[in-house]
């Protein structure tokens, strides 16, 4: 135990040194190895801003028929044309997977949370968008 300010002792956690984190034996580089982990966030003035990781975000980016890159923006005249895009691209893939179909191939913690839900906060601000005739943006 360690003594703190005026000999008070001081209960708690030291810091490692990076010895005792090389010790353990663990590299975190491979552990995130191909995961994405960079969050991105869609702005509008008529939504409140959503925050998505860049995994799913850059897919429903590229199904809005828009290029991925980020930062990116969608002009109030093809907001309408990227939800229509976007709403096609979600049913396509619905009906590929057979997402809403119950299936024994569930795994033991739950179903998996389909594209399209994860979608749906982002849809919404596109149509608020659309409706306010206003653009919307991304970036990191």
């Amino acid at each position: 135990m360690r003594s703190g300010r005026l000999g008070a002792p001081v209960y708690g956690f030291d810091a490692p040194d990076d010895n005792d984190v090389a010790d353990r034996g663990v590299d975190y580089g491979s552990i995130f190895e191909g995961c994405t982990l960079m969050p991105i966030t869609f702005r509008s003035k008529h939504s409140p801003n959503i925050l998505m990781l860049d995994s799913v975000a850059l897919e429903l980016i590229k199904k809005m028929g828009h290029s991925g890159s980020v930062p990116g923006s969608l002009a109030a005249d093809d907001v309408a044309g990227a939800l229509d895009k976007l709403n096609a691209a979600l049913a396509r893939a619905a009906a590929a997977t057979g997402a809403d179909a119950p299936g024994d191939d569930e795994p033991e913690d739950g179903p998996a949370v389909s594209l399209a839900h994860r979608a749906l906060p982002l849809v919404e601000m596109l149509e608020k968008a659309r409706a306010a005739g206003d653009y919307v943006i991304w970036e990191r």
